[in-house]
């Protein structure tokens, strides 16, 4: 891998970083779009669909939760973010199974919990 890539795609994440905490949506968007021309990487991908739900763009954020997802399939929080919108477009089987796969590697995440306790409540 190159580390020049590497240590340039991380300095642009982090400028999207402070961009999207400062409410600069817009400049985060482009930054983390940039990051990921340098670098295809899973948590770029991530953040730039969180950043893209924001800006109410869903179709392209949900596009990125899967890259993201796809990219790093053991990461709790991109995991448990992916299986949301996969509960928000109707796709509630496939959630459960990401879900339940962050559960069984670490069933203290209460994030994942309450995404799938929500599930089951809301049936009854």
């Amino acid at each position: 891998m190159d580390i020049d890539a590497m240590e340039e795609s991380a300095r642009i994440y982090y400028l999207a970083e402070q961009a999207a905490d400062s409410g600069d949506l817009d400049t985060s968007e482009r930054l983390y779009r940039e990051s990921l021309t340098v670098l295809d990487h899973w948590k770029s991908h991530n953040m730039l669909a969180r950043v893209l739900l924001r800006l109410g763009k869903t179709e392209e954020a949900d596009e990125h939760f899967r890259l993201g997802y796809v990219g790093h399939v053991r990461n709790d929080r991109v995991a448990t973010d992916y299986a949301e919108r996969l509960i928000v477009n109707g796709n509630e089987a496939e959630a459960k199974r990401v879900l339940n796969e962050v559960l069984e590697r670490n069933d203290s995440y209460m994030p994942a919990r309450r995404l799938l306790d929500g599930m089951s409540s809301s049936r009854s």
